[in-house]
């Protein structure tokens, strides 16, 4: 299986992923107030600096990026370990937490706009893990 640098075993970001989540006793969720909105206080929002689009569009490439390498770590893992070892990995609660780790490593070095096109054409255009998996391989060589 084609290596991404920023994980360099699936299997071993779930069963990561699943140890911090015991560890810290899974997500709580806290009571939302309601309050009624008040009028607007703040300045209308400034034009938006190159940099800044950038970065947005990083976010949004790497939140895609991340759910599909996610998804295909699952599907792998399903397919290579044992029933007992799958139930262990529990994916309903350590996948979403090994999205917003992927995540958070994603967007750390920015890349750049070809990177960031090819991820998408990646994400888009790649429907079997394996063909996802070599399409990233080209982001991180800085296709």
């Amino acid at each position: 299986m084609p290596k991404w640098p920023i994980f360099n075993d699936m299997r071993s970001l779930l069963v990561v992923a699943s140890l911090v989540l015991s560890a810290c006793g899974g997500t709580q969720s806290g009571a939302q107030a309601t309050s009624e909105p008040s009028a607007p206080t703040q300045k209308p929002a400034e034009p938006q600096s190159a940099d800044d689009k950038l970065s947005q569009a990083q976010a949004s490439t790497c939140a895609a990026v991340c759910d599909r390498l996610v998804q295909c770590s699952a599907s792998d893992a399903k397919a290579n370990l044992s029933p007992q070892q799958v139930a262990e990995l529990n994916l309903e609660q350590t996948m979403p937490v090994a999205v917003d780790d992927c995540k958070r490593s994603c967007v750390i070095k920015p890349l750049s706009p070809k990177q960031l096109i090819t991820a998408r054409e990646c994400v888009n255009g790649a429907p079997e893990c394996p063909d996802y998996l070599h399409c990233l391989d080209a982001v991180n060589k800085g296709a």
